[in-house]
């Protein structure tokens, strides 16, 4: 009886009691271990959705950001384009366009009106350009346009009028005399000049419009002024005075942006 009761006691080489201490020892420390796994997991669930939370919020802040950046640069592009636009116009020479010409104006009714000179054929004009190509070249192509509406340009230079080319004004200015026949003939080549996109002085204020001028004359039947053309004998006539293209910086917005580039150091 002893005997049994002994071998019931001893597994493995240890009491049962010893045994039913360490099984209860590994449940409690497997319930701890699944505590502490249970924990962990909560405590990494919710660093990754502060983490991720405060992702989203810099990606928002930075979407933000990009946005404002990008409204920037659509304007900053826009700006640039229309300052490349400006420039284009400014540097492009002046021309009469194709539309001005006589046959061409009922075949465009949708332009400006040019024909305002159509009821003056057989008006003399002289015409005097400053001596630059772009200036003679719009000369010329004047020439052929008063010609189409049967008027009588002629050319002249410094040698026949007495007007330096540094007196005559940047743009395009017409003048005759005071009480000239020809006066209204004179008002209608402006305003078919303005209309075909020239214009005058920008210093000015006429740079919207080709100005008219009626100038008077002095006793021997000439300009008072030099800056006007004299002729011997006088000549009663419409008088075009072709400068340089004028440059628009004063009236521009993109006048203030242009600025000189500081010297090398």
């Amino acid at each position: 009886m002893m005997a049994a009761t002994s071998d019931q006691s001893i597994l493995w080489g240890y009491s049962i009691g010893f045994w039913d201490w360490i099984g209860r020892l590994a449940m409690f420390a497997g319930a701890g271990f699944g505590l502490g796994a249970l924990i962990v997991s909560l405590a990494s669930a919710y660093i990754l959705y502060k983490v991720a939370d405060a992702a989203q919020t810099a990606l928002e802040s930075q979407s933000r950001e990009d946005g404002k950046r990008i409204a920037l640069l659509t304007n900053e592009t826009q700006r640039l384009t229309a300052d490349n636009l400006f420039l284009e116009k400014l540097i492009q020479p002046r021309r009469i366009p194709p539309y001005a010409s006589l046959e061409a104006v009922a075949t465009f009714p949708d332009k400006p009106k040019v024909d305002f000179i159509a009821p003056f054929p057989e008006t003399p004009v002289i015409i005097q350009a400053v001596p630059d190509f772009e200036a003679l070249h719009l000369q010329n192509e004047l020439v052929q346009f008063l010609l189409a509406y049967k008027w009588k340009p002629e050319i002249v230079k410094e040698s026949d009028t007495g007007v330096n080319p540094l007196w005559i004004d940047d743009g395009v200015t017409i003048v005759f005399p005071a009480k000239s026949k020809y006066r209204d003939a004179g008002v209608a080549l402006a305003a078919s000049l303005t209309n075909v996109g020239l214009t005058g002085p920008s210093d000015r204020g006429s740079l919207s419009e080709v100005p008219t001028a009626g100038i008077n004359l002095g006793p021997d039947g000439n300009p008072v002024m030099r800056s006007y053309p004299h002729f011997k004998p006088p000549r009663d006539t419409v008088i075009v005075l072709i400068g340089m293209k004028p440059y628009p910086f004063k009236s521009e917005p993109l006048a203030g942006r242009l600025k000189l580039a500081p010297p090398p150091k």
